[in-house]
């Protein structure tokens, strides 16, 4: 969420901005989402990975699987 929040204070919208119709967005749009549901993922799977003990990878894969 915080990466959400910090990507509508560097990319800003314009005020006629249709958050609704993706088809119209431009690349920058897409940055900041993409990358707070991927890093997301990735620090649950490496968390995962760092607490097991065993079966590290099938409980990283379960958290990639899940998000």
């Amino acid at each position: 969420m915080g990466l959400i929040i910090l990507g509508s204070n560097l990319i800003p919208v314009s005020e006629e901005f249709d958050y609704m119709n993706a088809i119209n967005w431009e690349l920058t749009n897409f940055i900041i989402t993409f990358l707070a549901h991927t890093l997301g993922t990735l620090v649950g799977a490496f968390l995962a990975a760092k607490i097991a003990n065993s079966y590290q990878m099938p409980l990283a894969m379960s958290v990639g699987v899940f998000s």
